[in-house]
């Protein structure tokens, strides 16, 4: 249920797609929805400098969209010879199983980028928790041979 501004509450027209939450039932910092199998995240904190400004404290909204992919690199420009092809390999499977970081220098700091972690939600009933990839995985059976 939402409060609105004049008191009253409202719920959701389908109720069936929310799935999970973070944070407390009563002051959840997020609320996972589940829509023709894509997730839908809406992130609330109320002291952040978007969310302040939102009568709801909403600072983002993540959306999942659907993508495919085809990576080839056996006929690659990029990667000609044996040393090129292992680190264009090495890459790409430390993207898909979330473990690809690198260094970088800006403005005289040096700092890690990594991939967004794991992201756990607990089901709207209190029951249980789940947990969604924070970032994009596939099957690596095509790349079995690395």
């Amino acid at each position: 249920m939402a409060r609105l501004q004049n008191g009253s509450e409202s719920g959701l027209q389908q109720p069936e797609l929310f799935v999970g939450y973070n944070g407390t039932a009563d002051e959840p910092s997020s609320l996972l929805f589940l829509h023709n199998g894509l997730h839908i995240d809406v992130l609330i904190d109320k002291t952040s400098p978007i969310g302040a400004q939102d009568p709801a404290g909403v600072k983002d909204i993540i959306l999942e969209a659907a993508l495919s992919t085809i990576m080839d690199c056996e006929d690659s420009v990029a990667a000609v010879d044996g040393e090129d092809k292992t680190l264009v390999y090495r890459n790409w499977l430390g993207l898909m199983n979330g473990t690809l970081t690198e260094q970088v220098e800006k403005n005289g700091k040096t700092f890690t980028r990594a991939l967004n972690p794991d992201r756990p939600y607990t089901k709207p009933d209190g029951s249980g928790s789940f947990t969604l990839p924070g970032t994009v995985r596939c099957c690596l059976s095509a790349m079995s041979g690395i």
